[in-house]
């Protein structure tokens, strides 16, 4: 989704809340029992990365790790689930029993993404990955996610930044007003939108 920070933000949320109705209707489609407590959005196989991560900062990571995966069937791959997000983020394992909250930003990040991961979702919504990271950190993270991508997982990437949707996207969708204007391929969009010529 390419959008401006505020529709985007408020978009994202209500997705992973599931705040869109007829969550009894999926939930039948799916055919399983739901546990209280536990997001509904993450018992139907959507990893949730928030802006602004909202890591427990006082807890160390691999807590924070674990947290991610307290579904039965996550749970009893606990120990695998780690080894592979580790396999995805090297930087993480030195850090494990260190406070969330003495990370830098980018490490931070890559918990984040990391606890989502541990629940093995389906669909991966991240919400502005990169704000405020810096540039090697951004191109570390694009790379993970391509590769998160290529390994099965569908992701839903929310960005104010067209270069990154370029480099990271199957297709685009612009989002203006609280509704999607335009979906496409870049290729596509570049022939609903051509650049501005000035004389």
């Amino acid at each position: 989704l390419l959008a401006s920070h505020a529709a985007m933000h408020t978009a994202i949320e209500r997705l992973a809340a599931f705040d869109f109705g007829k969550v009894d209707k999926i939930a039948a489609i799916e055919s399983r029992g739901f546990l209280f407590g536990v997001p509904l959005a993450q018992q139907l196989g959507i990893g949730f990365v928030p802006e602004g991560r909202r890591l427990f900062t006082g807890m160390t990571v691999r807590e924070n790790l674990e947290l991610g995966s307290i579904l039965p069937h996550a749970k009893a791959r606990r120990r695998e689930e780690m080894a592979e997000v580790i396999a995805l983020f090297p930087a993480l394992e030195a850090k494990l029993p260190s406070p969330a909250g003495e990370l830098s930003g980018g490490q931070q990040q890559m918990v984040a993404i990391a606890r989502a991961l541990m629940a093995r979702p389906r669909l991966l919504l991240l919400d502005e990955p990169s704000l405020g990271l810096a540039p090697q950190v951004v191109e570390t993270i694009v790379d993970t996610v391509l590769e998160i991508n290529r390994a099965g997982t569908t992701v839903l990437l929310t960005t104010q930044h067209l270069e990154e949707a370029e480099h990271l996207a199957d297709r685009i969708a612009v989002l203006h007003g609280g509704r999607i204007i335009a979906e496409g391929t870049l290729a596509e969009l570049r022939r609903l939108f051509p650049p501005a010529t000035v004389e």
